[in-house]
Order: structure tokens, then sequence, then C-alpha cells
């Protein structure tokens, strides 16, 4: 390895002190070369590595956004007032992070996809009032209750959820949409924890606007479930990988070309015999005219069969499986 310069320092020095790239005439081509290569590297984050391929990115990108016309039409139906919703990132998290305190009142909806599939839907809980006074008549005031949730207002909030969560995965083709709630509650610790917290999941983060209040609506799912909806842009479910390529298998086999050659017998000949052969000598092989002949496939003898002529081509008739003689 080649040492810098004492030049070459004091640039390093001076262009980190200013905030400011050194030039490049002043560093020799190799430091040059490095800090190039240097470049084009980036900090591994292990807490949320990258998981969904770029295809599968702009898949969610697609399906997340669409679910945002159709929320703000439903929305705007149901409470009668003006309703946007603008789709913000669509990003990796973990399980844990998910119930980490932001001192934002919550309620969080535990639902399911298809009986198997879990996920999170979170929604400010002003904005839910205010479209539960829209839905009772009142003017849609966002004052939030300090009290638990009563029985009424709990089957109109999971009555809306539910519906929100049939619009957005109405949005992933060839999926049939099936939700159930579960759990709806403003209190996250009487979530269960279905999930380690390590489990990595995909959230589409959307903004909101009811009426005069603005807000957020966060929801969740398990990135090997989304795999599953979106395996055609990216990675595939394994078991569902597995069987697809098992399916195709027999056909790939029959289309498989595979060298079929005759054995018609051997013969020992020392140096100085095979030296004197000419064309038109005839060398006696060892094998009898009675016995068959081997036939291989791919240089390994699988079948015994007789060599004839078919025609103005010689053949072979395929007598049985190949057995050694001893």
């Amino acid at each position: 390895m080649e040492n810098l310069s004492q030049s070459e320092i004091d640039a390093l020095l001076s262009g980190a002190a200013l905030g400011s790239e050194t030039e490049s005439k002043e560093l020799s081509p190799q430091f040059q070369a490095a800090a190039e290569q240097s470049s084009q590297y980036r900090l591994y984050d292990f807490r949320r590595p990258d998981k969904l391929s770029k295809e599968q990115l702009r898949a969610l990108r697609g399906c997340f956004g669409r679910f945002t016309r159709s929320a703000s039409n439903y929305l705007a139906a149901l409470t009668r007032s003006s309703v946007d919703a603008k789709l913000v990132e669509v990003d990796q998290t973990t399980y844990g992070q998910l119930f980490r305190s932001h001192g934002i009142p919550t309620l969080f909806c535990l639902f399911k996809m298809q009986d198997t599939m879990p996920g999170i839907i979170k929604l400010n809980l002003s904005q839910l009032y205010a479209a539960l006074d829209r839905i009772m008549g009142g003017p849609g005031s966002g004052t939030i209750l300090t009290r638990p949730l009563t029985d009424f207002e709990r089957g109109l909030m999971g009555d809306l959820c539910q519906q929100l969560l049939i619009l957005w995965a109405s949005e992933f083709r060839n999926f049939e949409p099936k939700i159930e709630i579960e759990i709806l509650d403003t209190d996250e610790r009487m979530i269960p924890r279905s999930l380690a917290n390590d489990e990595f999941m995909v959230r589409g983060l959307y903004d909101l606007r009811l009426g005069p209040s603005n807000g957020q609506i966060s929801i969740y799912t398990p990135l090997k479930d989304l795999n599953r909806l979106i395996g055609h842009k990216g990675q595939k479910d394994p078991a569902q990988a597995q069987i697809a390529g098992q399916k195709p298998l027999p056909k790939r086999l029959k289309q498989l070309p595979l060298p079929i050659t005759v054995d018609l017998g051997s013969a020992w000949l020392n140096a100085r015999q095979l030296a004197a052969l000419k064309p038109g000598d005839v060398v006696q092989l060892q094998q009898e005219e009675s016995q068959p002949v081997q036939v291989k496939v791919s240089g390994v003898p699988r079948f015994s069969g007789r060599p004839g002529v078919l025609g103005r081509k010689m053949a072979v008739q395929i007598e049985g499986p190949y057995k050694e003689r001893r």
C-alpha cells in the first residue's frame, strides 16, 4: 500500500475542517480511486435491513396509493364532509417499534386477512371521534374523551376500520379481501403481542384530512404475508415456489436430450498388434454372436439389446434392462 504524502494529509484535514471536498488534482490517482470506490458503499442497518426488492416496493406503492382514492370516497360519503387522503410513504419497520409510545391518542385495531395473515391499523383518535360525530349528525368535533370506549363506539369504530381494510385489501389483484377484526382498543397494553419484536413489518403511512381535522392512518402487515400477495413481483413464498417448481418438472424431463450409444464389444491388443493395424484388417471381438449388446444412456449401461438393420440404417432392439454378467 502507498503511504500518503504530507501534502495529501494536509489537504484531507483542511477539507474536513472546512466541510468541503478536496480537489482531485491535490490527491494521487491511487487515493482518488480508493475514495471513489468507498463512496459506492452504504451503511448496513441491522435493525431494518432491506428485504423488499425494487419491484415489490413499486407494486406496494401502487396498491397502497390506489387505496387513498377509495378511502376518500368512502369517508366523504359516510361523514358528508370533505376528505383528502394522501400516501406519505411505504417503509419497513419491526413489530416492536409499532407499540412505541408517541404521545398521540391512537386507536389500535388488530385484524386478520384470510384467517391467517395478521395486521394492525392505527388511527388518530381525534379524527375517529370527529368521524363518529359527523355520522351521528353532529358538527364533527374531534374532542377526545378520557374514558374507555363504550360498546356502541366500539361497534361503530370496528365497522369503520373493517370497511377501510376491505378497501385496502381489495387493491391487491387476484386477492379476495376477507377481513376479521379481532381486538380494538385505545390502550396499546391491551393488544396481545402475536409476533416477535424483531418481526419485519411493512407500513403504509397516510395523511388524512377529514373536514377541519388532520391526522394519520398507519397499516402494518408482516413482510412475509405481503410477499404472498405480491409474490409475482419479487420474492415468493417458499412453499408455493417449491410446489410451482415441481409441476413442470416431468415436462422438462421429457424434453431433455439424452445420448444413446450401443457397445458392440471389445478386444485386447498389445502395442505391436495395435501398431501393425492397417485398413482392411479384421479385429475379433470378445463378444459372442449370441450375447446381447450393451445399450448405454449418457455413457451408463441401461439396457440389453440385439443389433440389426431397420430399412437402410443400423438399429438395435431393446430386450430388457441391463444385467451385469459375473
